[in-house]
């Protein structure tokens, strides 16, 4: 996958944060349309071990304007970050509408309450929107 820059680091947010428990985070910002950008979600736990035990209970969902990205249109791999284990879903944007608000939805959800390894997660829905202006 080519190298783009990321749409949160680009929209000034370095890292969405994590929701403690059940519930919506939103965020917005603009781009330009001729704009090619990364945009992700990520999930790390302390250990590799836990990071397997961790996915088998979570489901991920990446969705533009409602509509839920295919498994071939979504980049996924792991990768070990200041001592965290990561799984990465990654995808392209590209050939914005201009003039328009594109949102972008990550939806997960865990069916059992999920241990990272520091925090506990609690079982539900959790969704992080973010609305892209078009200039």
């Amino acid at each position: 996958m080519a190298s783009y820059p990321s749409i949160w680091e680009t929209s000034g947010i370095n890292n969405p944060g994590d929701i403690l428990t059940p519930g919506t985070k939103t965020f917005s910002t603009t781009v330009k349309s001729s704009s090619t950008l990364r945009w992700m979600f990520f999930w790390c736990t302390s250990n590799a071990n836990l990071l397997a035990e961790n996915l088998n209970s979570m489901t991920v969902n990446l969705l533009i304007d409602g509509l839920e990205l295919k498994s071939n249109q979504i980049y996924q791999y792991e990768e070990n970050t200041g001592g965290w284990a990561c799984h990465y879903w990654s995808t392209t944007l590209s050939d914005w509408v201009i003039n328009r608000v594109t949102q972008l939805e990550i939806h997960y959800r865990f069916s059992q309450s999920t241990n990272d390894g520091y925090l506990v997660y609690p079982a539900g829905d959790y969704y992080i929107k973010f609305d892209v202006t078009v200039q």
